[in-house]
This record gives C-alpha cells, sequence and structure tokens, in this order.
C-alpha cells in the first residue's frame, strides 16, 4: 500500500530526524516509536495537504 511505502521511506530517509520504523510487520502494518506518533501525524498531513489537488473555482 502506498501509505506504507511513504512512511518507509521516510523513516528510511530519516526525514524527522530519525528512523522511526520499529519493524514491518506484514504488507499493511508497521509498528512504529510511540514518541515519534505525533511527528509522522504532522509530517503525514503535510505532505497530504502538499500532493492534494483542490479545483479551483473556474467557472466563477
Amino acid at each position: 500500500p502506498a501509505m506504507k511505502q511513504l512512511l518507509l521511506h521516510l523513516s528510511e530517509s530519516h526525514a524527522l530526524g530519525k528512523a522511526f520504523v520499529v519493524a514491518d510487520l506484514d504488507e499493511e502494518h508497521l509498528f512504529v516509536e510511540t514518541a515519534m506518533v505525533d511527528k509522522i501525524k504532522e509530517k503525514l498531513a503535510s505532505e497530504m495537504d502538499r500532493i492534494s489537488y483542490t479545483p479551483s473555482s473556474v467557472y466563477e
């Protein structure tokens, strides 16, 4: 799944200052450091805002 791949990339690239994935459990689940959960959520929200498209009011 795409979200898991994004999380693995962020962890491996130390995008939050260090690796945070403790274990890759299966195709859909990761075990992450508890202390990093809030930072992970903030980063994911930021990434989703960055890649999301909101149609503008073209027809107004």
